[in-house]
């Protein structure tokens, strides 16, 4: 009687581990997807934005359409990722950008030659975008094709992405908030090199102001704060959205 019942219940969890285990997939859907799903960009700024692909298996080739809102991105290039890259020699089409429309178009990668397709995940191409206006709005992936090295498609999921443009913040409007602290210093440092205020503008340009001596302000590439004692030490006191 035993024996019986512990048969029974062997062949139960035999049919309950083939039932749920066998209506789940081999490997998990790929996802091609704008990264990072949300970026905050200061108004007049430059930045990129990566379209990568997670979870596939044997991707030979791809392409895909970006749509956006003109009034607030232009469009400034496409370079090819990496993904297909690392597995041989690519033939990359960038695409046509329309800043009218508000679209780029046919960006495509391929490898070549009688080889397999890459598994993994990585990035298929990388945009340059810069923002024009302040507001918050979608990205989104269009048209998108994936082949295998067969040539047959393989399915995916797509997500998109949110661009929010925001002012440019001031950094007199920092420094007025540190103003005790910078009389403090001056005084202090007043013996050292002039005080100069540096502003680092787009594309590497530097602007920047003699203020008192002692004591330097600097903004950094990211967008932080510093006060420079001399030429040699930093203190942060701010950053800067």
């Amino acid at each position: 009687m035993g024996t019986n019942r512990r048969n029974i219940y062997a062949i139960a969890l035999g049919l309950f581990l083939a039932i749920v285990f066998g209506a789940l997939p081999a490997g998990a859907m790929p996802i091609v997807g704008i990264q990072p799903p949300l970026l905050t960009p200061a108004l007049g700024g430059f930045f990129d934005v990566y379209v990568e692909i997670s979870s596939v298996t044997d991707l030979y080739a791809f392409q895909f359409d970006i749509r956006f809102d003109p009034a607030i991105l232009s469009a400034i290039g496409v370079s090819e990722g990496s993904f297909l890259m690392f597995g041989g020699s690519t033939f990359f089409i960038p695409g046509s950008i329309d800043n009218t429309e508000g679209t780029v178009s046919f960006t495509a990668d391929a490898l070549e030659g009688v080889i397999g397709g890459m598994s993994g995940g990585g990035t298929l191409a990388v945009l340059q975008f810069q923002a024009l206006a302040v507001g918050s709005i979608p990205i989104d992936l269009l048209n998108v094709k994936l082949l295998d090295s067969s040539a047959d498609n393989i399915p995916f999921s797509s997500e998109g992405g949110t661009i929010n443009a925001v002012p440019e913040s001031s950094t007199m409007f920092i420094l007025a908030a540190n103003l005790i602290l910078l009389i403090g210093l001056s005084q202090k440092f007043r013996k050292r090199s002039p005080l100069l205020l540096y502003r680092v503008m787009p594309r590497g340009r530097i602007r920047k102001w003699t203020i008192a001596k002692g004591i330097g302000i600097e903004e950094n590439d990211h967008r932080s704060l510093f006060i420079r004692y001399g030429r040699k030490s930093f203190k942060s006191v701010g950053r800067i959205r």
